[in-house]
């Protein structure tokens, strides 16, 4: 939600990102980029809601995501959501350790990780954009959104080159405590080569220096970063099945809790 809230400031609003509240849940519109049509902490009271929510995406083509809140609860939930024909696509986990600290890690040969420096930002979030996939015609536009978040001090952002050449990201998002572990990647040509696991230890490094209780973090179950997190000693708070909302909707469409409405 931070980063949405910066880029919905911006004058005109032209990306059309609205955020709602719907009950205990958050739900986030951006209709340009998939990845962040979502809803976030949705109880088993709040899916009464459905109707309202399917028609605050009515005009987003990708639909939307949602993840419920880990303390509801969360079998009805489920059977709430799978009966509404919506599908969980993928299972997130969601990491934590307390008192971070770095640990021991092999550096490969040539790799540096420092903040990223002022006059850095496009170079920065262009690693970014490669890191996860993004589409170049999309570049532009995104880093116009993403530069906002560059030199604020709770946003850290750290440059990974390997013989000076950029080679991946990370990023922490710092509040009361809590160093958020966040957009962790490294360019294909490095994959496998320890690079992940050094920008976990550097921001461990960081969260350390600067007295922080907790450090928190999430990602795909199994993949190579969820096995980085456990390696620098992060543990499992909780399995987090992301949901998506079924095909061949249409607006208006909605009878009961089967039929959903929306355009998808």
């Amino acid at each position: 939600m931070y980063r949405l809230n910066l880029y919905r400031a911006r004058a005109g609003n032209p990306e059309q990102i609205e955020l709602r509240r719907f009950g205990h849940a958050w739900a986030s519109r951006f209709p340009a980029v998939r990845y962040f049509n979502q809803v976030q902490g949705v109880t088993l009271d709040d899916l009464e809601r459905l109707s309202e929510i399917d028609a605050f995406y009515a005009n987003v083509a990708s639909g939307y995501k949602i993840q419920v809140a880990p303390d509801t609860e969360r079998p009805g939930a489920f059977e709430c959501l799978a009966d509404a024909g919506f599908v969980p696509r993928t299972t997130s986990v969601r990491m934590m350790r307390e008192r971070p600290r770095p640990v021991a890690c092999a550096w490969p040969d040539g790799l540096s990780i420092t903040p990223a420096r002022a006059g850095e930002e496009v170079e920065f979030f262009q690693t970014y954009l490669e890191c996860f996939g993004a589409v170049r015609a999309g570049w532009s536009a995104a880093v116009d959104n993403m530069r906002l978040l560059f030199g604020r001090p709770e946003v850290q952002c750290f440059f990974a080159r390997m013989s000076g050449r950029p080679a991946g990201v990370g990023m922490l998002y710092v509040s009361g405590g809590i160093a958020n572990f966040c957009a962790g990647a490294v360019l294909p040509p490095w994959r496998g080569a320890g690079l992940h696991s050094a920008l976990i230890n550097e921001r461990l490094r960081f969260a350390a220096d600067a007295g922080y209780d907790l450090a928190i973090g999430w990602c795909e179950e199994s993949g190579a970063s969820h096995r980085n997190l456990e390696r620098a000693g992060f543990t499992l708070a909780y399995r987090d099945p992301i949901w998506s909302s079924p095909a061949g909707r249409c607006a208006g469409s909605r009878v009961g809790v089967g039929t959903l409405a929306g355009c998808y």
